[in-house]
């Protein structure tokens, strides 16, 4: 189910997969949000957000239809990641296009 393999790959970005913590220093990413419930245009999605060690924002959006998982993500500079920032509003008018087309 889409729920369960969502929250599944949370579980291994965020380094809590690693159960030795042999390789928790090497994980790319210093954030990792819980799982959101979101709309990507007019579709249900899931959303985890995460900031990667070199500065970027990314917000992976997870829409599954028809039998299909579609994985939409935005990325930018973590400097630009505010709701009010110019490029955060243009890349998420970018996405708000999205649309699924037979």
């Amino acid at each position: 189910e889409i729920k369960d393999f969502v929250s599944d790959l949370q579980y291994v970005l965020d380094g809590s997969y690693d159960k030795t913590g042999e390789s928790l220093p090497n994980m790319n990413y210093k954030f990792v949000s819980e799982v959101k419930s979101v709309q990507l245009n007019d579709y249900n999605a899931s959303l985890i957000e995460v900031i990667d060690k070199q500065g970027y924002y990314q917000a992976n959006h997870f829409v599954y239809d028809g039998g299909r998982l579609y994985w939409v993500t935005l990325s930018l500079k973590s400097e630009h990641y505010d709701s009010k920032d110019a490029k955060y509003q243009e890349c998420i008018s970018i996405l708000n296009t999205f649309k699924l087309v037979d």
